[in-house]
């Protein structure tokens, strides 16, 4: 696998980690306020941009294996192989 393509998949999954911690602090946050009666524009708004900062400083700190999109691409070629028919012998190459 190229490496550029490798960095680019890495970079995809620290951004889909980023939007799940930052989806699942947003609901717990927001689920907390709204028990304690506080449920106001403002403050949703402040949950949400807090909750993205902090996303961003976790996410910082997770390391993705770079070896499982390795074994991945390789389980998918070999899938490809084997649809692939293998081309026929030419029965007429040795006929002169």
């Amino acid at each position: 696998m190229k490496k550029s393509k490798l960095k680019s998949l890495v970079k995809e999954a620290k951004k889909t980690a980023v939007k799940d911690i930052q989806t699942s602090l947003v609901t717990s946050l927001t689920e907390a306020t709204a028990s304690l009666g506080g449920k106001s524009k403002k403050l949703t708004k402040q949950i949400e941009k807090s909750a993205k900062q902090l996303a961003k400083i976790l996410a910082k700190d997770i390391k993705i294996n770079k070896s499982a999109f390795v074994v991945d691409e390789e389980a998918k070629a070999e899938k490809i192989l084997k649809k692939v028919k293998p081309a026929k012998e030419d029965i007429t190459a040795g006929v002169s």
